[in-house]
């Protein structure tokens, strides 16, 4: 959202931030946002007086952008009788997913028998039931669904603001485009339409970039299980005499949370790490959400190696000789191009790069609201809010 406000900041949008006290961000980094701390748990009545003297806040406003995650955006801009955006970072495959599962509960299908993991998902044919960023093998919970459900509406929201790429995802996106009346944005990937930006909440370690740079092109091999997926003793043991059997310098990122190696392990300088990527080979482990995009990235895209028992040090083995010696040159190849592709989408008359003005000119034609502050007033008087 950081990046997002940044672009549009660039482009002449005054930006205001609304932001819980928690994880709250230092407005000192940011001086080009106006932030509006809002203190956990307050009422209506206590935000508006708290607020009152921000004259920010309550000038002219276009409209209210909010994370789809954070839905409760579009009932706050429907209250205070402003258009909102909804901003989708994550994929539009990832997205319809959760369309089509949803489809296929009030159809009936889950819980899905364990025989039919690997059978293609209905109007989903290229991701299998394994595949898909839920356990459907046992009943869905209610709460689930709600939550699938309110994620993928738009609301009131009158376009949607997309962290992808017209390039890549174009066969979902023109199916999410069919089930939704209002404009798509697909300006992604934002990090590529901004200066370096962190958003992270911890301090980034990027010594390994300097570690990185040493190392020949194409000859990493790089490790992540993400923040969500767990791993436990045995697997881990596993996944790190894998690596070290491969023969091949790598890039382990690890949480914090993992505190030690097996002690024969000794020190590996490129071990452990926080952010990088680019000319690194990937091999995609199956956890969490992640099968959906290993199965793209593999079936789809052909740019990398599923890995459905990557604890196996063998497994690990053969990624390294699929990705870095001669068998993995196609790959390399392919890789390399859906980055040019990508970096292409992004420079001036590019998918992103014309999706980025038609949303700048989108947002420009909304009429500005300068009685926020009068309809605040009126909801909070009326004890409507």
């Amino acid at each position: 959202m950081l990046q997002l406000g940044k672009i549009l900041h660039s482009n002449g949008f005054s930006i205001i931030v609304a932001h819980t006290d928690f994880n709250s961000l230092n407005p000192l980094d940011h001086p080009e946002f106006v932030f509006l701390p809002l203190a956990d748990g307050l009422s209506g009545y206590d935000v508006f007086w708290q607020h009152g003297t921000y004259p920010e806040v309550f000038g002219q406003v276009s409209c209210i952008i909010y994370d789809f995650i954070m839905y409760c955006g579009d009932a706050v801009a429907n209250h205070l009788s402003l258009p909102s955006l909804v901003f989708r970072p994550v994929s539009a495959s990832y997205v319809h997913s959760h369309h089509v599962i949803l489809q296929l509960q009030a159809e009936g299908h889950f819980p899905l028998p364990g025989s039919q993991r690997r059978d293609p998902v209905p109007n989903l044919h290229h991701l299998r039931f394994k595949d898909l960023p839920l356990l459907v093998s046992s009943k869905i919970s209610d709460g689930l669904l709600e939550h699938f459900a309110n994620n993928i509406s738009t609301g009131n929201s009158v376009a949607v603001i997309w962290n992808t790429t017209e390039d890549l995802e174009h066969l979902s996106l023109s199916q999410l485009q069919e089930l939704h009346e209002v404009p798509f944005f697909p300006i992604g990937p934002i990090h590529k339409m901004t200066s370096t930006l962190s958003t992270s909440l911890m301090k980034e370690d990027r010594n390994c970039m300097m570690w990185l740079d040493r190392q020949a092109p194409n000859s990493v091999l790089y490790a992540s299980l993400g923040s969500l997926a767990t791993i436990d003793e045995k697997e881990l043991e596993e996944t790190a005499w894998g690596l070290a059997d491969s023969g091949q310098p790598f890039l382990w990122v690890r949480s914090s949370r993992i505190n030690r190696l097996h002690s024969e392990m000794g020190t590996s300088e490129g071990g452990s790490g926080t952010f990088c990527c680019g000319r690194i080979f990937q091999p995609l482990w199956l956890e969490f959400n992640t099968g959906k995009h290993s199965r793209y990235l593999s079936y789809i895209w052909k740019a990398g190696l599923e890995l459905e028992n990557a604890k196996d040090r063998v497994v690990i083995a053969i990624s390294k000789k699929t990705g870095v010696e001669n068998e993995g040159k196609e790959t390399r190849q392919r890789m390399l191009a859906m980055k040019q592709k990508v970096q292409a989408s992004s420079r001036k008359d590019g998918s992103s790069y014309n999706s980025l003005n038609d949303l700048i000119a989108f947002i420009s034609s909304l009429p500005c609201h300068t009685n926020v502050k009068a309809t605040l007033e009126r909801k909070v008087s009326g004890e409507d809010f």
